[in-house]
């Protein structure tokens, strides 16, 4: 019985934890919740898509990678069957589904604000080999995580969002556009490659732009007619 019980309470502490996985939007708390059939690999170098096959069909032994597909410089997304072996390979993200089920990835950098008169150097002491400032804009700060999983930026998160100095914080993400949006690469003014004859690079930077910021709860946008 007590067997059973100690089981029944494990279980609920990892649907609790899984539960909790997400990142405070102004008054409202994303969750996030796994997907569990792929996974977001950020190689440390810049490495080929040959490599990558290669390195995880030795890795993964005996689990089955089904495909896995190039997203951009050393960036690729894994579809497995298994539990990806990444952390060696570099950064790892799951693949999260958000309350809208757009699947997420939740990238090794997070944006925050600091309130006015607070000051950044107690938060880099606090997780010292976590975290670096990478780009500071005024109160605004980019920081550069020195992490292996998207789990531990996501912890570091919930961390941040519990201390006073802190006005908001999120995480840098990629969504549907960048995984499986098949009209993407026909957007040519928010990324010009010169299809359909346009000018190479003459579009409006969202990509850039998407690198920077996702957006903030603080900005607001009016349209006058």
């Amino acid at each position: 019985m007590k067997r059973i019980i100690s089981a029944i309470v494990l279980m609920l502490s990892c649907i609790n934890t899984y539960a909790q996985l997400g990142y405070q939007y102004g008054s409202e708390y994303i969750y996030l919740k796994p997907d569990r059939t792929m996974y977001f690999i950020q190689t440390k170098d810049v490495v080929s898509e040959r490599t990558m096959e290669d390195t995880l069909s030795v890795r993964q032994q005996q689990k089955i990678v089904k495909s896995f597909d190039k997203i951009s410089t050393n960036r690729f997304l894994v579809v497995s069957a298994e539990e990806a072996v990444a952390n060696t390979l570099g950064y790892v993200s799951d693949v999260y589904r958000n309350p809208d089920q757009c699947k997420i990835v939740v990238l090794p950098r997070i944006v925050l604000s600091m309130k006015e008169g607070r000051m950044i150097d107690p938060i880099l002491e606090k997780f010292y080999g976590k975290v670096s400032v990478e780009q500071k804009d005024g109160s605004r700060y980019i920081l550069r995580c020195h992490l292996n999983h998207s789990k531990d930026v996501l912890d570091v998160i919930a961390t941040l969002n519990t201390l006073n100095e802190i006005e908001w914080c999120e995480p840098e993400m990629l969504s549907d556009y960048k995984l499986d949006n098949p009209l993407y690469s026909a957007q040519y003014y928010l990324k010009n490659t010169g299809q359909n004859g346009g000018i190479r690079g003459i579009d409006i930077n969202a990509e850039p732009a998407w690198q920077i910021t996702n957006g903030s709860p603080n900005i607001k946008v009016a349209v006058i007619p």
